[in-house]
């Protein structure tokens, strides 16, 4: 794996919404992803398995399908989110999203690979832009705002510091 800075990734989330030409909140992942020719499908995962079930599997990118498919048990902000997440896997590690070791997000698990930790960092930078809630800020408060990018409010908190750092330039 051709190691990757969290700045780079950062860098290439906000350069995947060049392609739709998104510079508002909310993001919606799924028209990121379709602006990048990756289509997304909502699946049912009851019937296919012992490792592809509702209570398993949140989402996967398909390399070969050049499509992410995201678990129609899981909420609409836990969806966009997740989309994010297998977008950035898709972006960032094309070889490894296409090999054996390609990790798949599950609903019961943390991350356990860097390639999916560093996707799971390109995919809040694609839902929080700073520079755009710091002005927000002024009259709405963080939990709202984490509403407002449709991010679970968990990822949202890791954001905070760099929103602070954004909302201190406005001063």
């Amino acid at each position: 794996m051709t190691q990757i800075t969290e700045f780079e990734v950062r860098k290439r989330a906000e350069l995947a919404l060049t392609r739709p030409g998104i510079n508002i909140q909310p993001v919606d992942a799924q028209q990121v992803a379709e602006a990048h020719d990756i289509k997304t499908w909502f699946v049912d995962f009851t019937n296919e398995g012992p490792e592809f079930t509702a209570q398993r599997v949140a989402a996967f990118y398909d390399h070969d399908d050049q499509a992410i498919y995201v678990n129609k048990a899981v909420s609409g902000v836990e969806k966009n989110h997740l989309i994010a997440i297998e977008l950035g896997k898709a972006l960032l590690f094309p070889h490894w999203s296409a090999g054996d070791d390609y990790e798949l997000s599950r609903r019961d698990a943390e991350a356990n690979t860097q390639e999916a930790h560093l996707a799971q960092i390109f995919a809040r930078a694609l839902l929080v832009l700073p520079k755009m809630l710091a002005p927000i800020l002024r009259v709405r408060t963080y939990p709202e705002v984490a509403k407002l990018c449709v991010i679970p409010w968990s990822e949202f908190k890791r954001e905070i510091p760099l929103i602070e750092a954004a909302r201190a330039t406005l001063v």
